[in-house]
């Protein structure tokens, strides 16, 4: 796969590489090696639907609670990570707080995906365990 950025194309093979297209408008941006790449391809959005794109939405981290192993988000959300070895990963998303949250759900919760990392963990929120 091959990004064209400014004249310069970036190859990929075989990593994992989350592409974050805004408004599914041909442009966007991904994270390589921690540092963020604007792209733009020359596909309408009807054409981006039919390659399989997978929709989210945006989302920040705010804060987490280690003790409880829990995330907040910006809009005050709480989230319980269940896999431990998923909340390691989540301690050191603090300094680039950036979150995608795909439409497509698991059973129970929502997936997370750390953008710069494409690490995803499962969250469950606090009201429904709760309840």
């Amino acid at each position: 796969m091959g990004v064209k950025t400014n004249r310069i194309i970036i190859a990929v093979n075989s990593t994992p590489v989350l592409l974050v297209i805004e408004n599914y408008t041909g442009s966007g941006y991904f994270y390589l090696r921690n540092n963020k790449v604007n792209f733009s391809i020359n596909h309408s959005a009807a054409d981006l639907d039919l390659l399989g794109v997978q929709r989210g939405r945006l989302h920040y981290l705010h804060d987490f609670n280690e003790d409880n192993r829990t995330i907040t988000l910006v809009d005050s959300t709480q989230w319980f990570v269940p896999v431990e070895e998923q909340w390691k990963q989540v301690k050191n998303w603090k300094s680039n707080p950036e979150l995608l949250i795909p439409d497509n759900k698991p059973p129970k919760g929502e997936f997370f995906i750390h953008t710069p990392t494409s690490q995803s963990v499962l969250g469950i929120n606090v009201e429904d365990i709760t309840q």
